[in-house]
């Protein structure tokens, strides 16, 4: 077992909680040359911010972030604990592992999912439709969805060839006295035998020419989806689940699902020539 993975120790404990909360109020007033009166628009709004971050192995971080708007100028009541009405949410949930299992092969993966969302009526770009039994409108919500998905591969090649190629064996201080000449050729000969061979002392010396070949390879999921009726399950909104399961209300033609997905992967290293010169190549 690698030495990193003897010495990792389990934290329970979040590394880091954090919670802010902030007000924006404002009175908008316009007036047209053709308007007999002047036009208001308030807006009072609360945002609240929850953040945290989980180390529970040194290898393997996390974190979350959820931000929180709130409509003031209704449901708002003290007395009650009602703080307004939620009109927005961006959602960010995160982790990555870094492996350190060899010295000269280095990997990291990561993965982030990204969560928006908007239930303010003041953005609808359809008509509002009213529910048939009651006859109030159905309040309606538009999401959007980024999941991304990122792994990096660094073979240290310097590294690996001086490995492979080092000669076993210590070196000796000092080359002892034979006591006799039978003695110092037994001696000679032990001393040619712990020499590397020629293949191993060329991997060895080609290390210093040689750059680390590194890889990367991404995938990025977006997705949007417009006139929900109820929100989608925490797994969805967090990446880990594909079925949003949740009823449409009121879609229309000018607002579309949306779905995408993209691949992309990257190669590169070089080597190192004489004079100063070397060549770098890369592949998409």
């Amino acid at each position: 077992m690698p030495k990193g993975m003897r010495k990792a120790r389990l934290k329970y404990f979040p590394s880091n909680l954090s919670y802010s909360m902030s007000t924006n109020k404002a009175d908008e007033f316009s007036k047209r040359s053709t308007d007999p009166d002047p036009t208001t628009r308030e807006r009072f709004e609360l945002k609240e911010t929850y953040s945290s971050k989980l180390n529970p192995l040194s290898i393997v971080a996390g974190d979350y972030s959820l931000q929180v708007t709130r409509d003031l100028r209704k449901k708002y009541n003290l007395s009650k604990l009602s703080f307004g009405r939620e009109v927005k949410r961006n959602q960010k949930a995160g982790l990555k592992v870094t492996p350190r299992l060899m010295s000269w092969f280095y990997q990291n993966y990561s993965f982030q999912a990204t969560y928006q969302e908007d239930s303010d009526p003041r953005n609808r770009r359809t008509t509002s439709v009213p529910d048939s039994v009651t006859g109030s409108i159905i309040r309606t919500r538009d999401i959007q969805t980024k999941n991304e998905l990122n792994a990096r591969w660094n073979l240290k090649l310097p590294v690996l060839l001086k490995a492979i190629g080092k000669p076993a064996g210590k070196k000796a201080r000092g080359k002892p006295k034979a006591k006799n000449k039978a003695a110092e050729v037994e001696q000679d000969k032990k001393d040619s035998e712990r020499k590397p061979l020629f293949l191993r002392r060329f991997v060895f010396y080609s290390a210093a020419y040689v750059d680390p070949l590194s890889t990367s390879w991404r995938r990025n999921v977006t997705s949007s989806s417009f006139n929900l009726v109820g929100r989608p399950p925490f797994l969805y909104q967090i990446g880990l689940e594909d079925s949003l399961r949740v009823r449409r209300s009121g879609a229309g033609l000018t607002q579309p699902d949306s779905w995408s997905r993209g691949t992309t992967t990257e190669s590169a290293s070089g080597l190192k020539l004489p004079l100063g010169l070397s060549v770098k190549t890369s592949f998409k």
